[in-house]
């Protein structure tokens, strides 16, 4: 009996970390079509491929305009690293988060992208970018 339970402990557990890596591929994948669409300036494309909680937290107008103010003032992106990312199971559902060091064309900061999954779909949840040079720009 003890053995029975261990295998399929090991099963959960095994199938628990193959979703969350498909998870974070997922959110990855939208990060990078973010990143496209934010160069092409199609801002409130990304804001229609959003999550329901983007759209109640601000409208397309207010996002369209903080997007095409970080983008006069830093620019597009020049180098990015992933420095941490969480992937949160919940009743409610499943919440991916990444948090990148990135380098624009005119200054530097912080990223943060939050993703809620929709089958296997991530969609984007919310974002902010935390930078010194967007106040002095």
């Amino acid at each position: 009996m003890k053995a029975v339970l261990f295998f399929l402990s090991l099963v959960i557990l095994a199938t628990a970390s193959c979703s969350s890596g498909d998870d974070l591929v997922a959110a990855e994948r939208e990060v990078a079509k973010f990143r496209q669409s934010y160069e092409a300036g199609a801002f409130e494309a990304i804001y229609d491929q959003g999550a329901d909680e983007l759209r109640k937290v601000q409208s397309k107008q207010a996002f369209a305009t903080l997007l095409e103010a970080i983008k006069r003032k830093l620019g597009d992106v020049t180098n990015t690293k992933l420095v941490s990312s969480n992937v949160n199971y919940s009743a409610g559902g499943t919440v991916v988060t990444l948090q990148y060091a990135t380098v624009f064309e005119h200054g530097k900061g912080s990223e943060r992208f939050v993703f809620r999954l929709a089958g296997k779909k991530a969609l984007l949840g919310g974002y902010t970018v935390n930078s010194a040079d967007l106040l002095i720009r």
